[in-house]
């Protein structure tokens, strides 16, 4: 079973900074402010939005331990994180929790971006710092 993003329209430049091991956002031109998952306009003023390149560090907003996945690509990695992950940048975004016991993953905690091949596609996951 495929599985992956969908690599075109505004997700295409994501998905392309995804594959160099670059975690690219959007960020308006007028009103400035960082957007996050992939619009053709800003959400808060409609303006041109531009690709730029994330810190990708941030912190654990919530999260929750996977012990048996909806998806055949996770199962032989159960139990794991997934966790809303706010950048630096103040956008959010959902992703796996790795290099470290799930158990152990906490509200508040700092972590930085790792990006990681999986079945063809790269993903951006997380782990502590």
């Amino acid at each position: 079973m495929k599985f992956g993003f969908v690599e075109r329209g505004e997700a295409k430049e994501y998905m392309d900074g995804l594959a160099q091991s670059e975690l690219r956002i959007q960020k308006c031109k007028e009103c400035e402010k960082y957007v996050f998952y992939p619009r053709q306009y800003c959400p808060h003023d409609m303006g041109e939005l531009e690709y730029v390149k994330a810190s990708g560090k941030g912190r654990i907003l919530t999260y929750s331990q996977v012990f048996k996945t909806g998806h055949p690509l996770w199962a032989n990695s159960t139990p794991f994180a997934v966790a809303i992950i706010e950048l630096e940048e103040g956008v959010s975004m959902a992703s796996h929790v790795v290099g470290v016991d799930p158990s152990t993953v906490q509200i508040n905690q700092a972590v930085e971006v790792v990006f990681q091949k999986v079945n063809g596609t790269t993903f951006p996951f997380f782990r502590p710092i």
